[in-house]
């Protein structure tokens, strides 16, 4: 099967996590990161030139929060998949994460 790779953006401010999670999925064959970024800023600066297939969005970020992001791209975009990372156990915030349109949530567990 000769289908092209699952795009993905990802958008984490821990840059440790963010590097394995790149490598992670580009050692897989279906999906590749097309872009990083490490806050909310840079990734809505620059999603309309790296437009993936998948958003994996951090939900706790210094600069503006993910689920505010999460608001903002689906005021426009009801097309995109979202996939909200979390090391948040706050399940309120992760239920009102699905509810502004987040297609799931990945549960990030610390090491602290």
């Amino acid at each position: 099967m000769n289908s092209s790779p699952i795009s993905v953006v990802v958008v984490d401010d821990h840059p440790l996590f963010r590097r394995g999670v790149v490598e992670l999925l580009n050692d897989s064959d279906e999906m590749t990161v097309i872009a990083e970024y490490d806050s909310a800023t840079s990734l809505l600066n620059n999603l309309g030139d790296t437009y993936p297939d998948i958003l994996l969005l951090d939900l706790q970020m210094p600069d503006q929060s993910g689920l505010d992001v999460l608001k903002q791209l689906r005021s426009h975009d009801e097309q995109l998949k979202i996939i909200i990372i979390t090391a948040c156990s706050d399940q309120q915030m992760l239920l009102e994460a699905l509810r502004f349109g987040a297609n799931g949530f990945c549960k990030r567990y610390s090491a602290g």
